[in-house]
């Protein structure tokens, strides 16, 4: 009897050591940087990696050309309430764009404050750390959307205030919400 008790934590070790996500380098998150950013989701705020995992956007209204969607590039796990409601949950990108359609649409969108087509506001933040002290709204950059059935990929840089830049990169489905 002891023996097989022997042998099957030996067994249950052995499994759990190569069952738990470990990558090459044993870390687990499948690039090597051990804190679970994926190449493909990542946000990046003043040279820290936070994985992005959830895309959520609403509808938030029409604009003399076009239509306001609001989208918001979330935290795995993330809820829509939660980031849309601006709890303190982990990180995510909030971006105010102008559409020419009443769709999300591929395209390049640039900084202004004006509600013109193709752009993203200054309403536009990223939130670090969940605290109402954490948001960086955007003072400028570029965001460029690709869309093809379903899939939607979103990637950025941003000028923001106070100081960092912002970079993100996301690739999956969305899931829109009222």
């Amino acid at each position: 009897m002891k023996s097989r008790l022997v042998f099957f934590v030996i067994a249950a070790a052995a499994i759990l050591s190569f069952s738990c996500g470990a990558d090459e380098n044993g870390n687990g998150d499948g690039n090597g940087n051990g804190n679970g950013v994926t190449e493909s989701n990542v946000l990046t705020v003043d040279g820290t990696d936070y994985a992005l995992g959830t895309m959520f956007y609403e509808d938030s209204g029409t604009v003399a050309d076009g239509s306001r969607i609001t989208i918001y590039l979330a935290a795995p796990g993330s809820t829509a309430e939660e980031v849309s409601c601006f709890h303190d949950h982990d990180y995510y990108v909030m971006l105010v764009m102008y559409f020419p359609g009443s769709d999300i649409s591929s395209g390049t969108f640039v900084f202004s404050t004006e509600s013109d087509s193709h752009t993203f506001s200054d309403w536009s933040l990223v939130n670090v750390g969940g605290q109402l002290g954490s948001y960086h709204y955007a003072e400028g950059g570029t965001v460029e959307v690709t869309v093809d059935g379903s899939n939607y990929t979103i990637q950025g840089d941003l000028s923001v205030d106070p100081g960092p830049t912002a970079s993100f990169h996301f690739e999956g489905s969305a899931v829109e919400f009222d």
